[in-house]
């Protein structure tokens, strides 16, 4: 299984300038930014818990999707979607990622939650 963590915002230079202004004037975020990324780049907590999980998992902007996982996103980001036999299923959606409030272990918890209940046989 694959994991996309997918993010709500561009990683184009005109993208990260449109995050900033959004998180830090409008006051707006990406709950999985918020979870992966701080103010220096990815957090190494981040990287120590990717490391540790039996799955592929992999931080994705919106630009960077291929077209069947842009299709089926369909612009509901921050999301993390799961790669399976039979195509794509979301694991976490807006909401359950806003719930985590950028702590890696609540993250952590929610996926390996998600991912037992989806479990493919």
């Amino acid at each position: 299984m694959k994991i996309f963590c997918i993010f709500d915002a561009r990683g184009n230079f005109l993208g990260k300038i449109s995050y900033f202004f959004k998180k830090y004037v409008a006051r707006e975020s990406c709950a999985m930014c918020d979870i992966s990324h701080n103010l220096t780049g990815v957090k190494q907590e981040w990287r120590d818990m990717s490391e540790t999980l039996k799955y592929d998992i992999k931080l994705l902007h919106i630009n960077e999707m291929d077209s069947m996982l842009a299709k089926f996103v369909n612009n509901s980001t921050p999301c993390v979607v799961a790669s399976i036999k039979s195509g794509f299923k979301v694991l976490a959606n807006r909401e359950e990622l806003s719930a985590c409030t950028g702590n890696i272990n609540s993250f952590r918890k929610l996926l390996e939650q998600k991912i037992v209940q989806n479990k493919e046989d």
